[in-house]
């Protein structure tokens, strides 16, 4: 029998025998032991705990006897996957459910002593434990999520110790997503055809994996090898509506997940004719429901000269770099200058820094006037990993009116708003009352045109304090 040993009085850290595996059999590893405890694993639950006797002697055959408790941590892989994505909050408790042999008369009652993360600060004593009983712990929360949760559970009959639990990491299975909305229109003009999109991808847990790229377009597949990440770009002709599928395979070559997104090439038109209705000149009353707002244009501003601008401003201390096409806006920063501890706070680290995106679905190529339009935004931190600062992530969508071509700020925009009221959807890792990730769907009712030619915008903006990115649909009344 081979296994880590432990002194059954006191099974502190510091009984463990040192030699991790142990290397020879379990009745040597302390000639003075009467009893020993060895961790193993049985079904679904991880660390029970077998009792060792008549170990006084080194020629001895370990006599092994399995204790007659368990204890199963119920909703780990629930909270493992909050942690994995960074919403886990303060108010999340972590369930365990213990099976416990009968009590005797006279026996006291069972209590548990449990260990999170290995921090003394989370260390919390159940009274009265009883079996098949659950009881709750809070979660090891601080001002950020943590990176792992680990348990570590001692059970007592009075002051011996019974049952010792110690959580082991479950096995993550391999993912991987497509950056941004599931559905890229693009509207192609008669004198261009084609048009050219970038791809990322990210996988978790982080490996080295390859990406498969298959364009749906009759196009050959594309590989992009060795890493957590790709990012790709394929030009796609059109009119057409075309499944873009990527593939992750692991270091042994097999497949272990997939994403897909649809990219869709449609042709600009006018509204198409309404046969049951008459015909009208171009001063027909906007009420006509032969009119309506009609896509004409799509302007994307990147806010490149700002990233510019703050990157030559603190050059050497941070870097900030940001993306947006039709659909999809990231943004990261990264602290590269030199680990410091001028702070009452930790210091902070080369190399920390965190990465935000958001994503929304694209509004129609054709509105009628009057109409209640929705649209889905989203926004979610996909890494933090800050000691001292903390970093707050906005979107928000508006309708602004033109005058002469040129946005008209004199009038107030009409604001997108979920059915709660608010306009923005805002995430900040600086207090857990506000989520790591949102995602809200906001509406907005589409004025009428007065007359022909008006033109108006959809403007859905990201934006994270210096970095103000927006993408402008402009559409004309028609």
């Amino acid at each position: 029998m081979h296994g880590d040993v432990y002194i059954l009085s006191g099974l502190s850290e510091f009984d463990r025998v040192e030699e991790r595996p142990l290397a020879h059999p379990i009745n040597y590893a302390n000639s003075s032991l009467m009893d020993a405890l060895i961790p193993y694993k049985t079904g679904d639950t991880c660390g029970l705990v077998a009792i060792l006797n008549n170990t006084t002697f080194e020629d001895t055959t370990a006599k092994i006897t399995l204790a007659s408790t368990e204890l199963k941590w119920d909703n780990q892989e629930e909270i493992e996957k909050k942690v994995s994505n960074t919403t886990l909050r303060r108010n999340d408790k972590l369930k365990f459910t213990p099976i416990l042999p009968k009590l005797k008369a006279g026996d006291p009652p069972f209590t548990a002593v449990v260990l999170l993360n290995d921090n003394y600060d989370y260390l919390t004593k159940i009274e009265n434990v009883k079996s098949g009983k659950s009881f709750e712990v809070a979660s090891p929360m601080q001002d950020i999520p943590p990176q792992e949760v680990t348990v570590n559970i001692k059970i007592f009959l009075g002051d011996k110790l019974v049952h010792e639990y110690q959580s082991v990491q479950g096995e993550t299975k391999a993912t991987v997503r497509i950056s941004g909305p599931e559905v890229v229109r693009y509207v192609l003009e008669p004198d261009n055809l084609k048009a050219n999109h970038s791809f990322l991808a990210e996988a978790s847990p982080k490996a080295g994996y390859d990406f498969i790229w298959v364009y749906g377009d009759g196009a050959p597949s594309q590989k992009d090898s060795g890493g957590s990440s790709s990012n790709v770009s394929h030009e796609f002709s059109g009119p057409g509506d075309y499944t873009t599928t990527v593939t992750l395979y692991n270091e042994k070559g097999e497949p272990v997940a997939t994403d897909t997104v649809r990219i869709i090439l449609e042709m600009r038109q006018d509204l198409p004719p309404q046969p049951t209705e008459p015909e009208t000149n171009e001063d027909a009353s906007p009420a006509d429901s032969s009119h309506a707002w009609v896509l004409v244009d799509t302007v994307i501003h990147d806010a490149k000269e700002d990233f510019e601008s703050v990157n030559k401003r603190y050059a050497g201390i941070y870097e900030n770099s940001g993306a947006v096409s039709p659909g999809v806006f990231t943004w990261t920063n990264t602290y590269v200058g030199n680990t410091i501890d001028n702070y009452a706070k930790p210091p902070m680290v080369h190399g920390e820094g965190g990465a935000c995106e958001g994503s929304y679905t694209q509004p129609p190529a054709v509105i009628k006037g009057g109409e209640e339009l929705s649209m889905t935004d989203s926004l979610s931190f996909t890494s933090v990993n800050y000691s001292y600062f903390s970093l707050q992530c906005k979107m928000a969508s508006q309708i602004i009116r033109y005058e002469k071509g040129q946005p008209d700020y004199s009038r107030s925009p009409i604001n997108f708003e979920h059915k709660d009221g608010e306009s923005l959807v805002y995430i900040d890792t600086s207090s857990t009352n506000i989520p790591f990730s949102d995602k809200k769907t906001v509406s907005a009712v589409v004025p009428e045109g007065t007359e022909i030619g008006d033109q108006i915008s959809i403007r859905v903006s990201f934006s994270t304090g210096s970095f103000p990115m927006y993408v402008d649909y402009i559409y004309q009344w028609k």
